[in-house]
């Protein structure tokens, strides 16, 4: 029973192994073809065509198990073979995208069902980049005569091992090509714009956080051109040393900026000094290392490096983020949001890149769309810093305008204030008045009841005050124990009116303090406005006839 069971156990395993066969390319199979396509993994020394052809022959070339080829850092050096079927009579041209264009090495032969061969070499180690394709990859003409043929293809790269195998018509290619211009015009568009808006933010406010965000978003802006192949296809297509670590150091570059950002924006230098410290450190860290690890063309370590430096960046950022929500600073909700979208879109790309999930247009641009989401909220979080510091500063200057105690206008604010009505009276010959009014024996209340009674009296007179005054009157509190009324349209008669109105309410009303109650009384001064007279003048005039009240008994109204 065993043996039998173990044998319905084989015959099902092999059932379930992909069957080699020819892809025929009329028509042209859709997608990757890493499932129809057969692999070698280089364990010992390097291998030619000719030796590539004989591992297929004694079968050592495996079954593909993903649609993309997709091994990761510091892979070995992969074959990946294809029986092409051309069932036409006539010879098919066709497009062949083989690997990314960051792929140190790619060696692409097509041997012909005539057994003649043809070959095409190409990657980032070399100079010149005719077969690179900015978004797509690597992309070869191929003319398909009649027949089979075997196609190889070999990948040799420390950097991540991403080679997909594609067939496209020309015109596949063309509209491929214009999608993906379209997308990344998007991208650098909106990204270009969050940058110049900032810089012009940081010109015109001098705050160090719009200056570091348009240095992040210009980094990636950079990290992003050097990946996808326009910097190599575009800028330095000769320069195959600059290439080579290129892309790493523009990483490196992008988490220091990331981390000059956060640092900024949650302002750790004053809010946990330790952590800045940390943080500057790493940054030295990952720029330093990255040079010393160039300087002796260290290539390999410098993928592993650049890798692990933008990892460790990227949770720091979001702890950073957890911890700016857990101390409430303003828009800490913004800025962890964006955090953890630019971590989900960098690691859905590098879980796609090495392997960890299936291969494809989103999960490979994920970075590209969490780069976008973090941006927007990255300016939604600067937006929302800015309006609180401004509602706190607005907060600031109401405060420093408004006596606490009483709720009034201090007199800063009065004097900032008062020049508009007053104008308006001298210019038009209108009439205008001034009342000054002092808490009679207000320091035997202080020292009879205690400092809480006296404010609680000079708040009791604000409030009887300010429910006297009609809309335009500018109430204030003085200095002391002393309150000041402006009245524009009110002669001197209506304005002693209101002071005896004033003085009779405050003289019938006792003030309840605790288990007491306070008998208060005023004193007040009346002024009128004179052609030519200063409002310091008009205000000197209600003070003295304020003393003259005092001095003929108080709990009275005098004129001036």
């Amino acid at each position: 029973m065993r043996l039998i069971q173990g044998l319905l156990a084989v015959l099902l395993l092999i059932a379930l192994l992909p069957l080699s066969h020819a892809v025929d390319v009329d028509p042209l199979p859709p997608g990757p073809l890493g499932l129809q396509a057969r692999s070698l993994v280089e364990t010992g020394p390097v291998l030619d065509l000719a030796g590539a052809e004989e591992a297929l022959r004694q079968g050592r070339f495996q079954p593909g198990r993903r649609q993309v080829l997709a091994d990761g850092l510091g892979a070995r050096s992969v074959w990946q073979q294809l029986e092409l079927n051309n069932p036409r009579s006539q010879t098919l041209s066709l497009r062949l995208v083989a690997g990314m264009t960051w792929v140190d090495h790619v060696d692409v032969y097509l041997r012909r069902p005539d057994g003649s061969l043809l070959s095409w070499h190409t990657g980032d180690e070399l100079p010149g980049a005719e077969h690179a394709v900015p978004g797509l990859g690597q992309v070869f003409e191929l003319a398909l005569p009649p027949g089979r043929s075997q196609l190889f293809v070999r990948a040799e790269t420390p950097d991540p091992m991403l080679v997909p195998l594609q067939l496209l018509s020309e015109r596949d290619q063309m509209r491929m090509e214009r999608i993906q211009n379209y997308g990344y015009g998007l991208l650098y568009g909106f990204l270009f714009a969050l940058m110049a808006y900032n810089a012009v933010l940081y010109v015109g406010l001098r705050a160090r956080s719009h200056l570091y965000y348009s240095l992040y978003l210009l980094s990636f802006i950079c990290v992003n051109l050097s990946y996808t192949g326009h910097g190599h296809a575009w800028i330095w297509p000769e320069q195959p040393g600059f290439q080579r670590y290129v892309i790493l150091s523009l990483m490196v570059v992008f988490g220091v900026c990331g981390l000059l950002f956060a640092n900024r924006f949650l302002d750790t230098r004053a809010e946990a000094p330790r952590v800045w410290r940390a943080m500057r450190g790493l940054q030295w860290v990952g720029l330093l290392g990255m040079v010393l690890l160039a300087a002796v063309d260290a290539h390999e370590p410098a993928v592993w490096f650049s890798f692990g430096f933008l990892a460790c960046v990227t949770v720091i950022v979001v702890a950073l983020g957890l911890w700016s929500c857990r101390r409430r600073q303003s828009a800490a909700g913004y800025f962890l949001a964006a955090a953890l979208c630019g971590m989900g879109g960098t690691l859905a790309t590098i879980l796609s890149v090495w392997g960890g999930l299936p291969m494809n247009e989103l999960s490979f641009h994920a970075i590209d769309l969490g780069l976008m989401v973090e941006a927007t909220l990255f300016a939604l979080a600067l937006a929302a810093r800015m309006r609180y510091q401004e509602r706190a500063r607005e907060s600031a200057e109401r405060l420093a305008r408004i006596d606490p105690l009483t709720g009034l206008l201090n007199r800063r604010a009065f004097d900032e204030q008062a020049q508009g009505p007053f104008s308006t009276a001298e210019r038009s010959s209108r009439p205008l008045c001034v009342l000054m009014l002092d808490v009679d024996h207000f320091k035997a209340i202080n020292d009879g009841h205690g400092h809480d009674a006296g404010d609680a009296v000079l708040v009791a007179v604000g409030e009887l005050l300010r429910q006297s005054c009609r809309a335009g009157d500018l109430l204030t509190r003085w200095g002391g124990e002393e309150f000041l009324l402006l009245l524009p349209e009110t002669g001197v008669e209506q304005g002693l009116l209101l002071a005896e109105r004033i003085r009779s309410s405050v003289a019938a009303r006792p003030i309840r303090h605790q288990a007491h109650e306070l008998a208060v009384s005023l004193s007040l001064g009346v002024a009128g406005l004179k052609p030519a007279q200063s409002l310091a003048s008009l205000i000197q005039d209600a003070d003295g006839a304020l003393y003259r009240a005092k001095a003929e008994g108080r709990n009275r109204s005098c004129v001036a």
